[in-house]
């Protein structure tokens, strides 16, 4: 492909736009793709009794934004009780709870997890 001098700026922001898009693009599929494994993961994880309600409650919605997309990954049933079972909290009687660490781990590998989700995602496009 040849290109004129003139046409040199114009044609590296055209193909710097198309890179961009598709950019954007495997960003927000890459959140989706990652959120969907942390859910069944937190529904999963902890070795506590806390009924089925927390557990099936997990969820996760992703945003698109100016450059890419965000996800959220919440419990829409016990919003509150993710991080008291965390980190345990103090008994009304004194004392404290057990500490489940749970969402740590999984926390943990998320980055490595959206890092080869978005590079499969720029390879097949």
């Amino acid at each position: 492909m040849k290109i004129d001098s003139s046409q040199l700026q114009a044609t590296i922001n055209e193909i710097l736009a198309e890179y961009g898009d598709s950019a954007k693009e495997a960003i927000e599929d890459s959140c989706k793709v990652v959120a969907k494994t942390v859910v069944k993961d937190l529904r999963k994880a902890g070795d506590f009794n806390n009924g089925e309600d927390f557990r099936k409650g997990w969820a996760s919605k992703t945003e698109q934004t100016r450059f890419g997309a965000s996800t959220v990954v919440y419990n829409r049933t016990k919003p509150g009780l993710a991080h008291l079972l965390e980190f345990g909290h103090a008994k009304m009687n004194g004392g404290r709870t057990k500490a489940f660490n749970f969402i740590a781990p999984i926390n943990d590998t998320v980055q490595q997890k959206f890092t080869d989700a978005f590079a499969r995602q720029m390879e097949g496009s």
